[in-house]
C-alpha cells in the first residue's frame, strides 16, 4: 500500500545541459586482441579533452559490447573521476551508429561533436572549430583535423555556390606531416608526397580559410541538421553505409558545408598506444575556460536543392572532362590534377 505523496513528484528537472555536448562512443571486447589497448586510448582521449577544451562542455560516454565486469568498473571510475559527464553502458552491442543515435535523438544542445573514442585532441581544438562556424554561416559539419582528398565527396554543393568565385581555390598543405600520422595511425605505412601538397579550401570575407570536406571520426555538428535523420536505426555494427547515411549526408541534405580546420587540432591515435601519445597528454597545462557564444544559424532539409546541387551538379562536372576545367580555374596544375581526384 502506498503511504503519503511521493516527494519528487510534479518537480521540473533542472536544465544543465550545455551549448555543447561532446558524444564519445566506444566499444571493447576483452576476447579480441585487436582491443587489448584501446582503454588506455580512451584514457587518453579524455584526458586530452578535458584538459584542452577551452569551453565548457558536457561529455557523454556511451560503451557497447564490453562484456566486462572489469571493464565496467574502470568506466565508472572514470566517469566518478569526472573525465565524463554522463555515461552510458550498453551491455549488448547495438554498432556505433546505434550507440551514438541514443544520444543524439535527445540532444537539445545547438551543437554536438561526435568523435571516435581514439582521438587525442590539441590544445584549444573547440575554439579553432567554432571559428569557423563563425566566419562560415553554411558551416554544418565541421573537423578539426583536415584530411587528404576530402574535397570532392559530398561538397559539390559548395562547388555550385563557389564556382566563379576565388575564395574557393587549392591551398598549400599546412601541416603536411599531420596528415602522414593520420595515414600511418589507419595502418597505412607512408603517404606520398603528392597527397599531401594541396588541399582545396575556402576563404571566410575576413581573409581566414577552412578545409573543403571532412571524414566523420571526428566532427562537431550544428545540431538542427539531424532534422534530416533517417527514422530507422543503422543496420551495420560498424562501416556498410551507416556512417555516411547518418553522420555525413544530413549536412548536404540540408544545403549545409561539410568543413575542417585549416590546421590539425587533433590526432587520431589507432588502436595500440605509443609512448609518444601519454607524453604529449601529460605536456598539456589545463585552459582557462571562456564563455561559449551560441551561432543560431537553423538548417532544414532542401531536397531540391540536394538534388541540384549534390546530384546534378557533380555529374555535370563530371562529364566531358569538365571536372579538369574546373580544377585548373581552382588553381591545379595538369600533374597536380591526377592525384587530387
Amino acid at each position: 500500500m502506498r503511504e503519503g505523496k511521493n516527494p519528487i513528484r510534479d518537480q521540473r528537472l533542472e536544465n544543465k545541459e550545455s551549448n555543447h555536448v561532446i558524444i564519445v562512443p566506444f566499444f571493447i571486447s576483452n576476447k579480441v586482441e585487436y582491443f587489448s589497448g584501446t582503454l588506455d586510448i580512451l584514457k587518453l582521449c579524455l584526458q586530452s579533452l578535458r584538459i584542452n577544451s577551452c569551453y565548457d562542455s558536457q561529455i557523454h560516454l556511451v560503451a557497447n559490447g564490453y562484456r566486462s565486469i572489469a571493464i565496467e568498473k574502470e568506466l565508472i571510475e572514470l566517469h566518478q573521476q569526472g573525465y565524463t559527464d554522463h555515461l552510458s553502458l550498453i551491455t549488448k552491442p547495438v554498432g556505433k551508429v546505434n550507440a551514438i543515435l541514443g544520444v543524439l535523438r535527445n540532444v537539445r544542445s545547438s551543437y554536438v561533436t561526435i568523435t571516435d573514442a581514439d582521438v587525442l585532441f590539441l590544445p584549444q581544438w573547440d575554439k579553432e572549430v567554432f571559428k569557423v562556424f563563425k566566419n562560415f554561416k553554411k558551416a554544418a559539419a565541421v573537423s578539426p583535423v583536415p584530411i587528404f582528398r576530402t574535397h570532392n565527396r559530398l561538397t559539390s554543393n559548395i562547388w555550385a555556390d563557389y564556382l566563379f568565385s576565388n575564395k574557393l581555390s587549392f591551398s598549400d598543405v599546412e601541416d603536411p606531416e599531420a596528415m602522414t600520422q593520420y595515414a600511418k595511425s589507419i595502418g597505412w605505412p607512408w603517404l606520398d608526397k603528392k597527397y599531401k601538397t594541396k588541399y582545396m579550401t575556402l576563404t571566410a570575407s575576413n581573409g581566414d580559410k577552412a578545409v573543403v570536406g571532412n571524414g566523420h571520426f571526428c566532427v562537431t555538428y550544428n545540431t538542427s541538421i539531424f532534422k534530416a535523420l533517417p527514422y530507422e536505426n543503422a543496420d551495420f555494427i560498424l562501416g556498410g553505409n551507416s556512417e555516411n547515411k547518418y553522420l555525413d549526408e544530413p549536412a548536404v541534405l540540408c544545403d549545409g558545408y561539410r568543413l575542417a580546420t585549416l590546421s590539425n587540432n587533433a590526432y587520431h591515435m589507432g588502436n595500440k598506444p605509443e609512448p609518444w601519445m601519454s607524453d604529449l597528454v601529460n605536456s598539456f597545462l589545463p585552459l582557462e575556460k571562456e564563455d561559449f557564444t551560441i551561432l543560431n544559424h537553423k538548417f532544414r532539409p532542401r531536397k531540391l536543392t540536394y538534388r541540384i546541387k549534390i546530384k546534378f551538379f557533380k555529374n555535370l562536372l563530371s562529364r566531358f572532362k569538365l571536372l579538369d576545367v574546373f580544377y585548373r580555374a581552382k588553381g591545379l596544375s595538369k600533374n597536380d590534377i591526377k592525384f587530387i581526384k
